[in-house]
C-alpha cells in the first residue's frame, strides 16, 4: 500500500508548496501485535505483548530516575520538565508543571524506511471530516455513552498534518456550556479514515449540565504543529450514562 500525499501552498510564501501526508490508518495495539507475530511466528502474540509491557514499564522506571534511553537504529526518549515559571526562584509545582517525554527517531531508522516505502501523489482531499452517524455499543442509538464503546462514522477522519486531539461537546440548549474530552481521556479502539471506535475513560467526570438525555453538539478536534485546535462541523447527538 502506498503512502499518499498532496501538495498545498505554503502560508505567506506564494508559489511555494509543501506536502500534506495522508496515512492509511492507525494500528491499535492488537493489530500491531499481530503484525509483529507475523514477522516472528516463533513468538506468540501473548509473549510479544508481555515483552512490550516489560519494555514500557521498564522505560517508565528509568525515565523516572532522570535517565534518557537510546535504542540504536530506532528511538531516543528523554524526560523533560514542562510548563511556565513566573520567576527564576520558582520551583517545580505539580499543579502547574509536569514532566513530559521527548522522543527522537534515529536517522538510520528513517533512512532504512526510504527503501521500504512507495510514495504516491494524489489530489488534495475536500474539506474537513463530516460526521455521518454516531451510536453506542449498548443501545445502538444516536448517543454517546461513558460506560460503553462508541462508534463515530465520518469521512476523511485522518487529516494530513493534523493530529486527532479528542472531542468537543456543547450543550444544544446553551452553547456557552461546553466540555472538551481530551484524547488522553479516551481509549481508542479503532481510528481509520471512516470510523472512530472508542471508550471514554472511567475517570472522566462530566460537568453538572451534562446529564443523561442532554442534547449536545459533538465535534472532532484536531491540532497542528502550530498548536491551535480546530474542529469539524457539528453533529447533534445525546449524552447517555
Amino acid at each position: 500500500m502506498n503512502l499518499c500525499y498532496f501538495l498545498k501552498e505554503v502560508p505567506f510564501a506564494k508559489g511555494k508548496f509543501m506536502a500534506g501526508t495522508m496515512v492509511n490508518g492507525i494500528l491499535n495495539d492488537k493489530e500491531f501485535l499481530t503484525a509483529m507475530n507475523k514477522n516472528k511466528p516463533d513468538f506468540s502474540v501473548n509473549t510479544i505483548k508481555e515483552m512490550l509491557k516489560l519494555m514500557t514499564d521498564t522505560a517508565k522506571e528509568i525515565l523516572a530516575q532522570g535517565y534518557s534511553i537510546s535504542i540504536p537504529y530506532f528511538i531516543k526518549i528523554s524526560p523533560s520538565v514542562k510548563g511556565a515559571f513566573d520567576s527564576s526562584d520558582e520551583g517545580f509545582n505539580y499543579s502547574k508543571h509536569k514532566v513530559g517525554v521527548n522522543c527522537t527517531v534515529s536517522a538510520s531508522f528513517t533512512n532504512d524506511l526510504q527503501g521500504l516505502i512507495t510514495v504516491e501523489k494524489v489530489k488534495k482531499p475536500d474539506g474537513w471530516p463530516r460526521i455521518k452517524e454516531i451510536y453506542d455499543n449498548k443501545t445502538k442509538s444516536n448517543v454517546i455513552q461513558k460506560n460503553y464503546a462508541n462508534l463515530i462514522k465520518a469521512g476523511n477522519m485522518i487529516i494530513a498534518d493534523h493530529d486527532f486531539a479528542g472531542l468537543m461537546l456543547t450543550c444544544r440548549a446553551d452553547e456557552t456550556k461546553k466540555i472538551a474530552i481530551e484524547i488522553s481521556q479516551m481509549d481508542i479502539i479503532k481510528h481509520s479514515s471512516n470510523e472512530l471506535i472508542f471508550n471514554i475513560d472511567r475517570n472522566f467526570v462530566p460537568p453538572e449540565w451534562l446529564i443523561n438525555g442532554t442534547e449536545i453538539f459533538i465535534q472532532l478536534r484536531y491540532k497542528t504543529e502550530l498548536g491551535p485546535i480546530v474542529e469539524n462541523p457539528v453533529f447533534v447527538t445525546k449524552w447517555a450514562c
